[in-house]
């Protein structure tokens, strides 16, 4: 793939490709070889002078979304890739965050004169002062989105441009896992996966330049959780559950640094591996660590219900029992992702993910106080199940009272030398839920709760939380949550309601944006005010598509727009706002997919993609003011939207299951593109923790959302929802 992208020693020229490489937002996902020759590009368009070029310049490069970092510029470049530690088949997943895979390519410079790039400048804040860095740099946060290739710099949460080099954000690949976290996914936090491989998550999920989709543009947005991304590889599925490659390290940018990435190594994972067979033996003994494991791809179609309310009982169980199959039995984590080759006769060939986001640990707990609530398990054993997700928490490696956001399942070693913010909001989301669902475990809670603090990543100069912070070079992502209405926004309300960041936070996120788009199915827009408690003017831009009014997410995704109500009932505490809002994006997203798609099924946001394998951001482009793409549907989004349009919704998820092979043993699989009715044979933790949750707070009338509702960390920041007038 390398040779014939590229060519072995290739010397890239001319000031031409830059700009086609900016055009396609290289760093979103693009393949490794395209990576290479947009950096390459963006050398050679960073210097005045053809003669002018660095002596040696060393490239480190992240193979789940192809992101690298070159130190020096010239519009000459010679790459020598003698130097690739694995072959390019073993590219691991886009989510991942474990520590091998890192490529250290050494590029030779045709070079005249030594020139040192100039120092950068401190990135401006929102309101154009300088913001410090360092000891002194103010938040820290998750999901970053920075410009890897050294092109156009960033922007900052108000459109204005962030310096690259020297102090520019540091590029975070991890997922998100974005996000929208949102979402990541996907995401300044160790593994891209899934999100993001990851999440995302993010976030989730995974955090990507200017052209893609989680990026901090004007309004700062991240996507995805998270939140929990996928696999990206290539490579043809494995036989017996091995892995191809052991999943990447977070990796963390210092452009004055000698060695621009740094990993977070994972050496206990990698002493059980060499006790377990080496790296490709172990992978058996990876699964044997699981509770379960899917005996066959696809269930009997016919053996579904056909009245709505018994499918969705049944969807429950069947998720639930993947749920908790797919976790280690000794940690009692579950796995980020397993990902089947579609063989429709077992034994079933999979890919693992043997590593977890804090944001899917979250879930996990919460799910668990759901299943109870359902019946699907008794109190006492769910109280035993979730205990033994504190008592690990209790024991993993923390920065100043904070999770790191990737976990290894196995060691329960860090794979992530990143802090975020939206991951750490929903993993105390699920400690909130367990501690009000299972009083005997709060005590517990506690211990695990009280060290962290979500003030850690408030900007006091934006009044936005920051993506997250890098811990092993000590310093915060310059990119911050300021769009309103992403998935971040439940974290800001718990550190409001838990006394960790101001009120004014919550009237410095950004309810006005500007569709980024043309022609007849562009949003208009309508201007609109209104009066906060503190006397402020609070404008809102509200867009109109088709009739339909509503205030934008980042992407246009579900889960930025839904997934905070699988802990908060925001149609009862946000009857003007975000209630109708999110009625608002579940009915368009129907819309979007019959009318304008002409696909018999909806639910557009970041999942699997069917061919190949990957994590990808996916949502309806005239909900976000900078719109994902449509292309893919997803179980979970259509199971999120029960909570405003559950007739709708339940329908959707019975046609989804009547018309595609989608379902198996553990539910539904993570996506399908309705074009041609590919199938992505994976099953996320992360979305099928949301799509469980979803149906759970359907079937039991909201008792999750009851649950979160009555904490004290939660109580009193419920009364700023009820101010929010997001329509006339």
């Amino acid at each position: 793939m390398f040779g014939a992208a590229v060519g072995w020693g290739t010397e890239l020229r001319g000031r031409g490709m830059g700009a086609a490489c900016r055009s396609v937002g290289m760093v979103k996902q693009a393949i490794l070889a395209t990576a290479l020759v947009c950096a390459g590009a963006s050398l050679a368009t960073a210097s005045d002078s053809p003669e002018r070029a660095p002596a040696a310049a060393r490239v480190e490069v992240h193979l789940p979304d192809a992101a690298l970092v070159l130190a020096s510029a010239d519009r000459r470049l010679a790459i020598d890739f003698s130097a690739l530690a694995r072959p390019l088949d073993q590219a691991s997943a886009h989510r991942s965050p474990a520590s091998s895979n890192t490529i250290a390519a050494k590029t030779a410079l045709a070079v005249a004169t030594e020139q040192q790039p100039p120092p950068a400048k401190n990135p401006p804040t929102t309101d154009g002062t300088a913001r410090a860095t360092g000891d002194d740099a103010a938040p820290r946060g998750a999901r970053a989105a920075s410009s890897a290739d050294g092109e156009a710099a960033p922007e900052d949460a108000d459109g204005a441009a962030l310096p690259a080099g020297g102090d520019a954000a540091p590029h975070d690949d991890g997922a998100a896992p974005a996000a929208g976290e949102g979402a990541a996914s996907e995401v300044d936090g160790g593994a891209p996966a899934a999100g993001e491989g990851a999440a995302a998550t993010d976030g989730d999920g995974a955090a990507t330049d200017t052209d893609s989709a989680a990026t901090a543009g004007d309004d700062g947005a991240a996507s995805d959780v998270d939140g929990a991304a996928p696999d990206a590889d290539d490579a043809a599925a494995m036989p017996s559950t091995t892995l191809p490659a052991r999943p990447d390290a977070h990796e963390i940018v210092d452009t004055n640094a000698p060695r621009l990435l740094t990993e977070q190594e994972p050496t206990l994972k990698k002493q059980w591996e060499q006790q377990h067979g080496g790296f490709a033996g172990s992978r058996l003994a990876i699964q044997r660590r699981l509770t379960g494991f899917p005996s066959r791809l696809l269930v009997d179609r016919t053996t579904l219900p056909r009245q709505s309310r018994a499918f969705l009982k049944r969807l429950a169980e069947d998720t639930w029992n993947g749920l908790m199959a797919l976790t280690d039995f000794e940690s009692g984590f579950p796995v980020d992702h397993i990902r089947l080759d579609g063989a429709p006769m077992p034994p079933l060939s999979a890919h693992i993910g043997d590593y977890v986001n804090v944001t899917s640990i979250g879930l996990q707990l919460a799910s668990i106080a759901a299943a109870w609530k359902l019946e699907l398990i008794r109190k006492e054993d769910a109280q035993i199940e979730a205990g033994k997700i504190l008592d690990t928490l209790g024991h993993l490696e923390r920065h100043e009272g904070q999770f790191f956001n990737y976990y290894d399942t196995t060691s329960l070693e860090p794979t992530s030398n990143f802090v975020s913010f939206v991951d750490t909001a929903w993993l105390v989301a699920g400690l909130i839920v367990t501690r009000q669902a299972f009083p005997d475990l709060a005590g517990t809670v506690n211990q695990i709760l009280d060290p962290i603090d979500l003030g850690f990543f408030y900007d006091r100069t934006t009044r936005h939380m920051s993506h997250g912070y890098y811990v092993a070079k000590g310093v915060l992502s310059v990119y911050t949550y300021g769009a309103f209405y992403t998935e971040a926004r439940l974290g800001s309300l718990i550190a409001i309601g838990k006394g960790d960041a101001p009120v004014n936070h919550w009237y410095a996120m950004k309810r006005a944006f500007k569709p980024r788009c043309n022609g007849e199915d562009c949003p208009s827009t309508h201007e609109l005010a209104y009066t906060a408690r503190d006397g402020r003017t609070m404008r809102v831009t509200a867009f109109r598509w088709q009739g339909r009014q509503y205030v934008p997410s980042w992407g246009g995704s579900m889960f930025e727009a839904l997934m905070p109500r699988l802990v908060l009932d925001e149609r009862r505490y946000a009857p003007r706002s975000l209630g109708p809002n999110g009625e608002a994006h579940a009915m368009i997203q129907q819309e979007y997919a019959r009318d304008v798609l002409g696909y018999p099924v909806w639910g557009m946001s970041p999942s699997t993609t069917p061919e190949d394998g990957r994590y990808g951001e996916y949502g309806v482009p005239v909900l976000g003011s900078h719109g994902y793409d449509p292309r893919i549907v997803t179980p979970h989004a259509a199971a999120l939207a029960l909570a405003v349009a559950p007739d709708d919704a339940a329908n959707n998820l019975m046609e989804l299951a009547r018309r595609y092979p989608i379902y198996g043993e553990y539910g539904f699989y993570d996506a399908v593109d309705p074009r041609n009715g590919e199938v992505g044979y994976s099953l996320l933790q992360l979305d099928q923790a949301m799509l469980f949750l979803s149906v759970a707070n359907h079937l039991t009338q909201g008792a999750v959302p009851r649950l979160f509702a009555s904490d004290p960390y939660v109580k009193p920041a419920l009364a700023l929802l009820g101010e929010e007038r997001f329509f006339e």
